[in-house]
């Protein structure tokens, strides 16, 4: 009996030891960040919503418009923050390839096509390809914006909606920075 007291005791103290070590387990947060991009003095945020969700995504939404009630032009940012295993392991280009398939399928759908692409650097260096969508066919106050998404930073990602001229949205894209 000694002999199994003692084995049994020896488990008890292993299971005990075990207990008392250290756990280590991932976690996901959501930390506040700065976005900054150069517009130019007569543009302010006019809405901003955010929106937690379970797709893997954190999406902070933005609209950004000219403080002239006259103009027209304005952006629509939304900057998604990934915490999605699956989708964190995809490289980045075909993130932003599921992004923009997402966006050209909404924008068929709503009535407007896609004309043109062309292709602007992002702060980071990284070419960014610029969609020009044609919106004369639907009730839009524009007749021509752009849209775009990239990655300024690592898990973070970028879907634009300009209706700026060509110059301020390729501005926008290379000056765009989260930090």
């Amino acid at each position: 009996m000694n002999r199994f007291g003692a084995i049994v005791g020896t488990l008890l103290l292993l299971v005990l030891a075990g207990m008392a070590g250290a756990l280590e387990s991932q976690v996901f947060t959501i930390e506040e960040s700065n976005l900054y991009v150069e517009l130019g003095p007569d543009f302010q945020v006019y809405e901003s919503k955010v929106d937690a969700n379970n797709s893997g995504m954190f999406s902070y939404n933005m609209g950004i418009k000219s403080t002239d009630p006259a103009a027209e032009e304005g952006v629509f940012i939304s900057v998604f923050s990934v915490y999605d295993d699956v989708m964190r392991r995809m490289k980045p280009t075909s993130l932003i390839d599921l992004f923009l398939t997402g966006g050209v399928i909404a924008v068929e759908e709503g009535g407007d096509e896609i004309t043109d692409s062309w292709d602007a650097l992002s702060s980071t260096g990284e070419n960014v390809t610029v969609y020009t969508i044609n919106t004369e066919t639907s009730l839009a106050q524009v007749e021509v914006c752009y849209m775009s998404c990239w990655n300024p930073s690592e898990n973070d990602y970028v879907l634009m909606i300009s209706s700026m001229d060509q110059n301020a949205t390729e501005r926008l894209i290379e000056t765009l920075t989260i930090n």
